[in-house]
């Protein structure tokens, strides 16, 4: 929102009183007089050769692929029961996260490969390779989910001068979906379900280290500061049928609450059942009169026709808006 006329110290936040604070980043490049390719970008004051990230899972692969990274929970009418899309074990993993390794390899002297798991859903490939510029140069390829990420010298790369130093985050989303029945604005329970999503963002910092002089093979590669051949392997793949389970025991194993979801946007016709529902015993327990409806059977009668047929008062058309005595009025 653009308001020049108003200044920053007289925001505050509505919560809290508190002053407007609005997140400000220092970008600075720096070019050296006599040694222009050598320039430098900084954030912050922190060399931006330390942001490197990319997507998990990653983005490059097929929409239906890169929609796995949810799990969906059914809640039924009464709420006595969930229902998941997945089994126990992948609903473990998925909620508590981690990374587990698959394979590692090296194709030749000049690649290493490793292969891991992020959660149930998400499947990384990185790839470290390297190749001799015209200059003699060395120059390194890093390239993750078949996407190349960084393509430079150690120098350029503000490594120290005795080892390649490779740093870059997974930044991940990972959705739960509860389908559930909703409720009105009073507490009652509708026939219509809803999706209530409850979205969680997981980071993994990923680093690569490589003794000068040394081959590629001899890389290693760390996620959250554990070796890759200390992480977790995956788990040979078994049949996990769906779960079924009370909302106490989800509770209570996976720390996980059925949430409610109201609807507070009805339509018409609910609008009228739900009146219809409240009122009409009250109108078939008044006396003959004029709130009696003339006599006619109660409000809850009307459901039990084919087409329901409903008496409306009479329109004022002689008001001061009107230009006309008499209009065609049609009951329905």
């Amino acid at each position: 929102m653009y308001m020049p006329l108003v200044r920053k110290g007289d925001i505050r936040v509505k919560e809290t009183l508190d002053a407007l604070e609005v997140p400000e980043r220092c970008l600075s490049l720096t070019v050296p007089a006599q040694d222009p390719l050598n320039a430098t970008l900084a954030l912050d004051g922190v060399p931006v050769t330390l942001f490197f990230a990319c997507f998990s899972p990653a983005p490059a692969r097929p929409l239906v692929d890169a929609q796995r990274s949810r799990v969906t929970l059914h809640v039924n009418c009464d709420r006595t029961e969930v229902r998941s899309d997945v089994g126990a074990k992948a609903l473990e993993f998925f909620i508590f996260g981690g990374v587990r390794a698959l394979r590692t390899y090296s194709a030749n002297k000049a690649s290493r490969t490793w292969e891991f798991q992020v959660g149930p859903f998400a499947l990384h490939k990185v790839e470290l390779s390297s190749v001799a510029s015209i200059t003699g140069k060395r120059i390194f390829n890093l390239a993750v989910d078949g996407v190349n990420l960084v393509e430079a010298t150690r120098k350029s790369l503000d490594c120290p001068p005795d080892m390649l130093l490779l740093q870059f985050r997974l930044l991940g989303e990972k959705s739960l979906d509860w389908e559930v029945f909703e409720n009105d604005v009073d507490g009652e329970p509708l026939a219509t379900k809803g999706i209530a999503t409850q979205k969680t963002t997981y980071l993994h910092q990923c680093t690569i280290t490589l003794p000068a002089e040394c081959p590629i093979p001899q890389a290693t590669f760390c996620v959250d500061g554990t070796e890759f051949s200390q992480l977790q392997g995956a788990s040979k793949q078994v049949i996990d049928e769906p779960l079924r389970i009370s909302p106490a025991d989800l509770e209570t194993t996976w720390n996980l609450r059925a949430p409610y979801k109201v609807r507070c946007h009805e339509s018409e016709s609910e609008v009228f059942a739900s009146l219809r529902k409240k009122l009409g015993s009250f109108f078939n327990l008044l006396p003959e009169g004029p709130f009696s409806c003339c006599g006619r059977p109660g409000m809850e009668d009307f459901s039990m026709r084919s087409t329901p047929t409903f008496a409306y008062p009479p329109l004022d058309h002689n008001g001061p808006d009107s230009d006309q005595d008499d209009y065609p009025y049609n009951v329905a």
